[in-house]
């Protein structure tokens, strides 16, 4: 492994620490010459004296420097190294503490929300990513039911991973999916829990003489969410209205009662 992989390592590890890349650069500098005044560091680092003195006083405090005093002066050294393994460790004892209460602690926050006094509300996203915080955002319906029309290949547009990591949050919180769809599936998937999505999704075929679908669509918990691709861009909307939702709802059932049952989910089918 050459040293250029070697000190990327290295960095990316005091990064999860939590030190920045100014902090870093100032412990390694100390670490191979000691007992440097500030003055010192900035003309060693190329950091300036004040930024200096900050990344001074916050690695001090997570204890990976200390200072020495001599005639009114100050001088830094790097404490060994092997300190990091202390830091390692009040970090995980944090992490523990993080973990028994995260749950009790977002249902907290989740009550203590404002209520918009407004009757609907609309996000909008963009790109990939943004379709992803979309199709993540279902996996939290309340009311454990997901409606779709479906017309882009998650595949695709997620990649498989993600699409699988979808499905399986849907199994684990046992919410229900009903997809209408144009594209007559032939018992493929490439899922990773085929098994488990046969418990809860249901899919059927629609003619797109009866029915033409050119983007997807969600209902879930009075939401209702358009997604969309156009000339290499994805976007969706997020609308927040009960009478949109009930409106689109009653279409779907309509074509859903008409549509025919397709097989799912018989093998896996992996990416690539």
């Amino acid at each position: 492994m050459s040293n250029r992989i070697v000190e990327s390592n290295v960095d990316q590890t005091l990064i999860l620490l939590g030190l920045n890349v100014k902090q870093i650069k100032i412990y390694k500098t100390l670490l191979r010459k000691p007992g440097l005044s500030v003055l010192q560091i900035s003309r060693e680092t190329g950091i300036n004296r004040a930024s200096v003195y900050r990344a001074l006083e916050e690695i001090i405090k997570k204890g990976l420097i200390k200072p020495l005093y001599e005639e009114k002066k100050s001088y830094f050294s790097a404490q060994d190294p092997e300190f990091l393994k202390m830091i390692y460790n009040t970090e995980q004892q944090k992490l523990s503490k993080v973990k028994s209460c995260l749950q009790t602690t977002i249902m907290k926050l989740q009550s203590s929300m404002s209520q918009s006094s407004c009757s609907s509300l609309a996000h909008l996203y963009r790109g990939v990513e943004g379709i992803k915080q979309v199709i993540w955002n279902c996996t939290k319906s309340k009311n454990k039911k997901i409606y779709q029309l479906g017309y882009l290949d998650w595949k695709l547009i997620l990649g498989a991973d993600y699409a699988s990591l979808i499905h399986r949050e849907l199994f684990n919180r046992k919410i229900y999916s009903f997809e209408l769809s144009n594209t007559i599936e032939d018992g493929t998937l490439w899922s990773q829990y085929p098994e488990e999505m046969k418990e809860i999704h249901k899919e059927r075929y629609i003619s797109p003489k009866v029915l033409e679908i050119k983007h997807d669509i969600y209902l879930y918990d009075d939401i209702v969410v358009f997604s969309h691709f156009l000339n290499e861009d994805y976007m969706a909307i997020e609308i927040h209205n009960d009478q949109m939702f009930h409106l689109q709802k009653q279409m779907f059932d309509h074509f859903w009662n008409i549509g025919e049952d397709m097989p799912l989910f018989e093998k896996f089918v992996p990416e690539g």
